[in-house]
């Protein structure tokens, strides 16, 4: 939700979404400006048609252990997770097992003492000695060079994830932008979508927050579906389109906003003031997938309201797609269509600042420490995110902090502040 509000701020219209935290890693995308809506869930082995969003998720975070396997000595990362209690090693909640978080810490990327601005101190020391004893020496290896493997295996296994969900859905990383948010993804950001050909990588300040941002800027908005068989052949003529309109789709949302003013009344929201919008599910003849179509029109008065409705879906499908794959000869058929009814509420606003020059702030530069990447020891820039600049620019190796969450900048990769305050990578 936060994605979609962001997206039609700034007028990117496709996104892969990223939120990687303690315990897992989801991804989730944004076409044309909307969420993937699943209509129908699997739960308990059973389907149901429930609209929910779109998400794939895997075992992948800053709290997962980090073990040995004790007959073939591979490094194994999860599946189980610290959590937040007892948490990494150093936490010093009671946990003796290495997490991802204690290999990171102990590279120089995590500063110990601005975990939540200095609130939590970790033990740089203590987690040191947990990948060491439990892992490195099981191996005999250095404990550094164990660690950024650590870093770089979970990564790979990131990448793995966002690639599948694209291609096993016949998607391009080149046709989307990508998005990271969540406290831990900036940390990892670089990582995995390396060789990933995105139009464009970001992130932001309030990433650890974001999901916190999309609630916040959500309305009241309650949804309705149902089935409808509706099949408009190529060359249909205006009396069989006004048919189909009229006895199917009109008929069909007449009765889903019935269903929707009840609800509003005996929930005591104000049905005058809500906000409905007809939706319908719209696929070329044949095709097996259907696109949900935003109705330019609310009822089919007329053929050419019919005619309208089927054009946004064209321009929606040439917007995700590609003009090429349209195939109006096949048809078009509309299996299911829907209302949303929505109050608004408070939101927040997104500004648009003016950019400043590429060169940071004296304030923001925090100075410099030694970080492990890549087998060697390197002396990275630190940064303040919150002092960063619209128009400023930082080129790795870096490291830049906020309270909430750390970006990671290895040798060679670099971001750029916008004007809407997204920190892109290039």
């Amino acid at each position: 939700m936060g994605a979609r509000d962001l997206s039609h701020a700034v007028g990117v219209q496709n996104w892969v979404c990223t939120d990687m935290g303690g315990t897992s890693f989801d991804v989730g995308l944004i076409r044309g400006g909307q969420p993937v809506i699943e209509r129908e869930v699997v739960i308990n082995g059973r389907i149901y048609n429930i609209p929910t969003l779109q998400m794939d998720t895997i075992g992948a975070g800053t709290g997962m252990y980090v073990t040995i396997d004790p007959i073939t000595k591979r490094i194994t990362i999860g599946p189980e997770s610290s959590g937040a209690d007892p948490g990494p090693v150093c936490y010093e909640m009671g946990n003796e097992v290495p997490t991802v978080m204690d290999c990171v810490l102990i590279m120089g990327i995590l500063n110990p003492d601005n975990y939540l601005g200095g609130k939590k101190k970790l033990n740089k020391e203590k987690a040191f000695r947990a990948v060491k004893e439990k892992c490195a020496d099981v191996l005999g290896v250095d404990p550094y060079y164990f660690a950024d493997g650590v870093y770089r295996l979970i990564n790979s296994r990131m990448k793995e994830h966002i690639r599948s969900v694209l291609y096993a859905r016949g998607f391009s990383p080149a046709d989307f932008n990508l998005l990271c948010f969540g406290g831990a993804g900036p940390m990892h950001l670089a990582g995995y979508t390396e060789g990933l050909p995105f139009r464009g990588v970001a992130t932001m300040p309030w990433a650890a927050g974001f999901s916190s941002f999309g609630c916040a800027a959500e309305d009241i908005s309650h949804r309705y579906q149902k089935s409808t068989p509706v099949l408009i052949p190529p060359g249909a003529d205006g009396a069989y389109k006004m048919l189909m309109g009229q006895l199917l789709l009109n008929v069909g949302w007449d009765e889903l906003e019935k269903q929707a003013a009840a609800d509003f009344a005996a929930e005591g929201l104000p049905w005058d003031q809500a906000r409905v919008q007809q939706i319908a599910y719209v696929r070329y003849g044949g095709q097996m997938e259907d696109l949900e179509v935003i109705s330019p029109v609310s009822r089919i008065n007329s053929p050419e309201d019919m005619d309208t409705l089927l054009a946004a879906f064209e321009t929606l499908y040439e917007r995700i797609y590609a003009g090429v794959a349209k195939h109006e000869r096949a048809g078009f058929q509309i299996m299911e269509l829907g209302v949303t009814a929505t109050v608004p509420k408070v939101k927040p606003r997104l500004v648009k600042r003016a950019l400043e020059g590429k060169k940071p702030p004296p304030e923001a530069v925090k100075g410099q420490r030694q970080v492990h990447y890549d087998g060697a020891w390197g002396q990275a820039a630190i940064y303040d995110m919150d002092k960063l600049r619209p128009g400023n620019e930082v080129h790795g190796l870096a490291v830049i902090e906020a309270p909430a969450t750390t970006l990671f900048l290895p040798p060679g990769r670099s971001i750029r502040m916008d004007e809407w305050t997204l920190m892109w990578l290039t």
